[in-house]
């Protein structure tokens, strides 16, 4: 059972999210969403101190769903259970399109913010996720595949989301094209894998993307006394 306090936050949340799905994120203001969620301007400041902060609440949510459902996947090829995640990923967002795409732009903006590390902590936790994705797979790799190919399929399912956030086609219409498109390059790369050299890519390319796509844990130097 919620707690007064968290019912207060919840009831900020989804009145936020209804101006969002109604009215487009840039044209909610915070007014706005305290006077639909009953309360006092200096409350919802309390609660959530941006807009932002209310769209990566949800955001956070959203991802936790998301990690829930990958904990559950059924045992099928790779390709099947990445094409499963994409999909419902996009489905999960698609009412808060408008706040999802402000909330990727802002933490852009400002770099190594709190904003951009607490998105940068989610995708650690959800590249582990993957990782696990592909060592439960019915088409697993060798073992010392497993963590480069989660932390790539982890860096492409974010990049097809920025993809989805910008396609303009019809229904993104493009975007399933792309997700169509990778399920195939899956499917083909499956004996791939089996040769050295790819194996040495994709090590390599998955050295790369972790380094420039996550801010590293912050560590506690202060010398011991």
């Amino acid at each position: 059972m919620m707690t007064r306090g968290e019912q207060t936050r919840e009831r900020i949340l989804q009145a936020a999210l209804g101006h969002f799905a109604a009215q487009s994120y840039a044209q909610t203001t915070m007014r706005e969403i305290a006077t639909t969620a009953g309360c006092s301007l200096g409350l919802v400041y309390h609660y959530y101190d941006s807009k932002e902060a209310v769209a990566l609440a949800h955001y956070e949510a959203l991802n936790a769903a998301m990690l829930q459902q990958m904990a559950q996947l059924p045992f099928q090829t790779l390709a099947e259970r990445y094409v499963t995640i994409l999909k419902a990923s996009i489905a999960r967002c698609a009412p808060q399109r408008s706040a999802i795409a402000a909330l990727f732009a802002s933490s852009l903006e400002e770099g190594q913010s709190p904003l951009a590390e607490r998105l940068s902590a989610m995708r650690r936790e959800m590249t582990h996720h993957f990782q696990a994705m592909v060592e439960g797979a019915t088409d697993r790799p060798r073992d010392a595949l497993i963590g480069s190919l989660g932390t790539m399929l982890a860096t492409g399912h974010v990049l097809v989301m920025l993809f989805w956030l910008y396609d303009q086609t019809p229904q993104q219409r493009a975007t399933y094209k792309l997700i169509d498109f990778i399920e195939d390059a899956l499917k083909m790369l499956r004996p791939l894998l089996l040769m050295p050299i790819i194996g040495k890519a994709i090590t390599k390319m998955a050295t790369v993307l972790a380094e420039g796509f996550m801010i590293p844990e912050k560590r506690d130097d202060t010398p011991i006394t």
